[in-house]
């Protein structure tokens, strides 16, 4: 079925992570961000002598021929970490992994770039939005922090010290033999946020519906179908 092992954050550094198309796209709300901030930020690291971890959740993947890994369940958090390491990468110059997506090409820019936009809600597509508002979330979190009297930079090494040093995936590496979406499918189908639509999403993004030219189907599928997302979810509508 596929090998399982532990993975540090700080083990992860030089990978490379793949969204494929039957995936949804990042939908953390705040207080999924802050409870997760909180969590990490208050766990007890113990001592020297006697090391204590934070486990984050599963990280299922299948590793690609590129040397990529095809994310098939964990991105939730998988680009909330991403998201924070940006916010430290100013001050720590930290360079953390990188995701790419297969049907989203601009949104691998738009998170390399991510901290031009410095707090900035961006909405020209549901994922810009999405993650914009975790970043403005990460940032308005340190802010708070320091009405205890601690400076915010203090704050920001602390928990990005945690983040590195002490928090980890369960990485669990299916086998080549393995389809990714049917896996997706039977990890999700229990799991509440996970809706209806977005499972039937996973179905008609699977590989095995397309042709030869999948790659540009799947693309056509994809802008049609954030287009009808975005349009459910105008206030109008």
């Amino acid at each position: 079925m596929g090998d399982t092992k532990i993975k540090y954050i700080k083990d992860l550094k030089d990978y490379k992570f793949y969204i494929p198309a039957y995936q949804r796209g990042y939908r953390w709300t705040g207080q999924e961000v802050k409870d997760l901030l909180d969590d990490i930020y208050e766990f007890d690291t113990g001592t020297k002598d006697n090391p204590k971890s934070y486990c984050l959740q599963p990280l299922i993947v299948k590793k690609r021929e590129d040397g990529t890994f095809e994310v098939v369940d964990g991105q939730q958090r998988l680009t909330t970490i991403l998201i924070f390491l940006k916010i430290s990468q100013v001050k720590t110059g930290y360079e953390s992994y990188k995701i790419e997506f297969e049907t989203r090409k601009e949104s691998e820019k738009f998170l390399s770039n991510l901290t031009r936009h410095d707090g900035e809600i961006i909405d020209d597509n549901i994922d810009y939005y999405h993650i914009t508002s975790a970043y403005k979330k990460i940032k308005d979190w340190l802010i708070s922090m320091t009405e205890t009297g601690t400076p915010e930079f203090t704050v920001l090494s602390d928990l990005f010290n945690k983040v590195t040093n002490s928090v980890f995936f369960i990485w669990h590496e299916i086998s080549d033999n393995v389809k990714s979406a049917d896996i997706f499918t039977r990890v999700n189908m229990g799991k509440i946020p996970l809706s209806n639509a977005e499972l039937v999403k996973a179905i008609l993004f699977n590989k095995d519906n397309f042709g030869s030219d999948y790659e540009k189907s799947q693309q056509e599928l994809s802008l049609e179908w954030d287009r009808i997302e975005r349009d459910l979810h105008r206030d109008s509508f």
